[in-house]
């Protein structure tokens, strides 16, 4: 008996549901029929050759009229007289203008190339063979601001630092070092990369960061002197960011002994 009268409830209740749902969908379309009727002529209304009863085909009778005549321009938002508007927009003309002056003489300048520049300014040739040309590690800084301010190199893409043992280069001794290369981007039109390496002596490899220029070098800076152990002066949270602060050595220097206990995998 309690089952029966349970699922005659439920069936009850559905019923109920189904019936509100469709009241609600039968008010929806007769506001949308009436919505889609209100402006449109019967055939009753209309006459031979395409016109309606006392409106002509080239008028629109559900066109409003202006509500300001064209001389009593104004920004609706502000208030403001037609004279103030006309004067915003020529001088957001001016300034469109500038700009775009300003992006064509930076793309020249990029078109001429980098190498140019590197050239004239810092006194060093280019090396594309190896990723870019050498620069002294005291200027590494000035020309990652030089590229920003000057030349519109405003992405940071990456810094990746790389530990060399000494070996002998067409027979020359070359001994251990490291080489830290830096990349920047401008973007927008015309867009460059520009690459270049810094070498540091093995018994002191420490470089000037970057982070007060750009600030997507923090994390990516310390990523290198975690795991290459080059320490970036004046870098406002050097720390280890992958492996732990007690962690002995720098992983992927070339004298990390590869069968180093790692706790707790091995």
């Amino acid at each position: 008996m309690g089952v029966e009268w349970r699922w005659k409830s439920s069936e009850k209740a559905g019923h109920s549901d189904l019936k509100r749902c469709c009241k609600v969908l039968t008010a929806r379309k007769a506001l949308k029929e009436a919505a889609s009727t209100t402006h449109e002529p019967t055939n009753s209304n209309r006459i031979p050759g395409g016109a309606i009863a006392g409106i002509t085909t080239t008028q629109s009778a559900s066109r409003p009229a202006p509500r300001h005549p064209p001389e009593q321009l104004h920004s609706w938002r502000r208030g403001e007289p037609s004279e103030v508007v006309l004067a915003r927009m020529a001088g957001a003309c001016r300034g469109a203008s500038d700009n775009k002056n300003e992006q064509a003489r930076l793309r020249q300048v990029r078109a001429d190339g980098l190498d140019a520049f590197l050239r004239a300014r810092f006194g060093v040739e280019p090396d594309p063979a190896n990723g870019g040309p050498l620069v002294p590690a005291e200027r590494h800084f000035e020309l990652a601001r030089a590229l920003k301010e000057e030349l519109g190199y405003k992405l940071y893409v990456t810094v990746c630092a790389s530990h060399w043992p000494a070996q002998k280069v067409k027979g020359v001794d070359d001994p251990e070092h490291f080489e830290v290369a830096t990349v920047l981007r401008a973007t927008g039109s015309g867009t460059h990369h520009a690459a270049w390496r810094v070498r540091l002596p093995a018994e002191a490899p420490v470089i000037d960061s970057l982070v007060p220029l750009f600030a997507g070098a923090d994390w990516q800076e310390r990523e290198q002197f975690d795991l290459l152990g080059v320490r970036f002066h004046d870098h406002p949270d050097l720390r280890r960011l992958m492996l732990p602060d007690e962690w002995e050595g720098h992983p992927l220097r070339k004298d990390y002994a590869i069968d180093t206990r790692c706790v707790p995998w091995r």
